[in-house]
């Protein structure tokens, strides 16, 4: 058994300490072990292993490793942990040249008669299996495991790999070269030329690009599905290559609720049935979008939120596949539920309500997360409200309770977006009690009625029905404070540059949006999708500017 000399250096996770890879001390060294956990560093005195001496060994490298594979990769019906070792040599290796020793010194040897090519790469699955071949004796417990990999009997390269998010790797970038975590894994593949910036499995989803989901349920599911759009039914799912089952299928929706076989919004329940995550998510949500014609309202309302700083869901896009059958483009939104807690807050310690009504009717709201959600803080603010004005002194005492610049922005972009069907109506719009600062926040939903005013919506930054915003807005403390959240809101959009990020859209959907062939539900045609885009880039453009007139 051996011991890593030193640490390399790796970005912050929430859930857990990043460690590793740390390097071997080379023959005749000496030095200190680092382990770090959450209860701190630990040292102590290091062996030398012996390395390859004479001749030069073929330069066999580990070039990614995964300790807590979830479902970056499946293999016969599981997801093995894995070894990526990478040929750097001008040499053709046979495999039965190669083996490779877990951190009990449990060794794997390669098959003879296959080889690994120069510039070629081997994936070896930590599987624990005794059928030989490409299956090691080894898995990996995620929390610290440590590799060596050997030709002809003599070490050439070794890690630690400490511990990671599932679905993370550590990786070398490029193929050989500098170690860092990533979320962006290859397994059999180029690493590429860098790593992620993020260590959030679920990021990976939420890039610009699309997703594949792909669902297989039986006829009598597909027409239960078809003829009632408030069932739910059992199906099989294959999210990007990764294959699931059972999980739960049904329609979600209210004004946008369509039948199943009219292009309708899905629920996809992952782990319904068993304890089943795909990158860290447990739901996934696919938005028709059919009232939108340029297919970008939702995606990019939701990043102008979240670039303000307030908790919304990640979007990007995804084909659906139905039973093989094309069902067309849908926008992949993140869930609000534990997941999306975890990753915007960094825990889901608190409660989450789908609020119907308002903080005056908190007993009709649906709790979501936290159950049984504890309301008793909701009639502290009402409390706070009835009993004092929004000047300085009221706001410091609701501030007791709420995140009250968070909540101004979320006010300030539904009105820039014309988001009607928010916390302005009030209607669609969730709250969460974070109990780990004792604050509530509230998080915009349902933003597809955006960046249009199909019933004559107050188009004023200090419009708004909900009692907060009327309290806010009545006194002149508090419109102040919201007026200085708007302009910072305004400077911020227009550093987006929202001009080029609506290029780069357009780069990924002009050639399927509004396309029967690739989107046969569409509801718009391709001349509508494009002057729709180029309305939604000039109300997006003119946002910074409308604020700032609306300021008083």
């Amino acid at each position: 058994m051996f011991l890593l000399l030193a640490c390399t250096s790796a970005p912050t996770v929430s859930s857990s300490s990043v460690v590793g890879p740390l390097d071997f001390p080379e023959e005749g060294d000496t030095g200190t072990a680092i382990t770090v956990d959450s209860g701190g560093d630990t040292e102590s005195e290091v062996e030398p292993e012996p390395v390859y001496d004479e001749p030069d060994p073929p330069d066999l490298l580990i070039n990614e490793v995964q300790t807590r594979n979830a479902s970056t990769l499946l293999v016969s019906g599981s997801f093995p942990d894995w070894i990526e070792v990478y040929n750097a040599s001008p040499e053709t290796v046979d495999l039965s040249r190669i083996s490779v020793i877990d951190s009990n010194d449990l060794p794997w040897h390669g098959p003879a008669g296959e080889v690994l090519a120069p510039g070629g790469y081997m994936l070896l699955y930590a599987d624990g299996s005794l059928e030989g071949g490409m299956h090691a004796p080894f898995s990996f417990s995620g929390n610290g495991d440590q590799i060596v990999l050997k030709v002809d009997g003599y070490s050439v390269d070794r890690i630690a790999t400490g511990e990671l998010p599932e679905d993370a790797s550590w990786a070398r970038f490029p193929d050989g070269g500098d170690w860092a975590p990533t979320i962006t894994c290859s397994p059999g593949e180029t690493n590429g030329s860098a790593p992620s910036d993020s260590l959030d499995p679920g990021d990976a989803l939420f890039d610009l690009g699309f997703n594949y989901v792909g669902l297989t349920m039986s006829t009598a599911n597909k027409n239960t599905l078809t003829s009632n759009s408030y069932a739910e039914v059992e199906s099989d799912v294959d999210v990007n290559g990764a294959e699931f089952g059972p999980v739960d299928v049904r329609v979600r929706g209210s004004a946008t609720r369509r039948s199943f076989g009219s292009k309708a919004s899905l629920k996809i329940d992952l782990n319904s049935h068993i304890d089943i995550k795909y990158r860290g998510l447990e739901k996934l949500t696919l938005i028709n979008m059919i009232w939108d014609g340029s297919y970008i309202r939702e995606y990019v309302g939701y990043a102008l939120f979240r670039e303000a700083g307030v908790p919304a869901a990640r979007t990007s896009y995804n084909w659906l596949d139905v039973n093989g059958e094309n069902y067309g483009i849908y926008l992949f939104t993140e869930t609000y539920d534990d997941a999306f807690l975890r990753h915007w807050f960094g825990s889901d310690n608190g409660y989450l309500w789908e609020a119907n009504g308002d903080f005056s009717s908190p007993g009709s709201w649906d709790c979501e997360e936290g159950y049984p959600c504890n309301t008793s803080q909701v009639s502290a603010v009402q409390s706070v409200m009835s009993s004092q004005s929004a000047n300085t002194a009221g706001m410091a005492d609701i501030e007791a309770y709420v995140a009250l610049d968070s909540m101004m922005r979320e006010w300030i972009l539904e009105n820039a977006i014309g988001q009607w069907d928010g916390y302005t109506s009030p209607h669609n719009y969730r709250i969460y009690h974070n109990l780990d600062d004792g604050l509530m926040y509230m998080i915009p939903s349902s933003i597809d009625y955006t960046f249009d005013n199909p019933y004559q919506f107050t188009e004023s930054l200090y419009y708004g029905n909900g009692a907060m915003m009327r309290w806010c807005f009545a006194a002149t403390d508090c419109r102040e404070r919201y007026n200085t959240n708007a302009l910072e809101v305004a400077d911020l959009i227009e550093e987006m540059d929202w001009n080029t990020r609506i290029d780069e859209i357009r780069e990924l959907l002009d050639d399927h949006a509004g396309n029967d062939q690739d989107d046969p539900q569409g509801q718009y045609s391709r001349a509508t999708y494009e002057t729709q885009v180029e309305y939604v880039r000039a109300f997006t453009l003119n946002i910074p500017d409308w604020i700032r007139s609306q300021v008083d």
